[in-house]
């Protein structure tokens, strides 16, 4: 049985960020809710969060309950910060 090619990164947050890294790449960014991340761990590259500056929430629950599972998956975890 052939593997699926894991072309996605999933996107956990609402701040915008640079898109181009990851579509020169050849990689689809899909944005989902933290509960929903899971569903997608089978199918993705990554897990992106893209937090507003001076925000600590979302990230802090992704690194108690996304994190660790993604890990178990195999899944790049990325964290992009802005400090403006």
């Amino acid at each position: 049985m052939d593997t699926p090619e894991r072309n996605t990164a999933i996107v956990i947050g609402d701040f915008d960020f640079d898109r181009k890294p990851f579509t020169e790449r050849s990689l689809s960014l899909s944005k989902v809710t933290i509960e929903e991340a899971p569903k997608y761990f089978n199918l993705a590259k990554a897990v992106i969060v893209a937090d507003f500056p001076g925000k600590f929430g979302l990230l802090k629950e992704c690194y108690s309950r996304i994190f660790p599972q993604a890990e178990d998956h195999g899944l790049t975890q990325a964290v992009i910060a802005h400090f403006y």
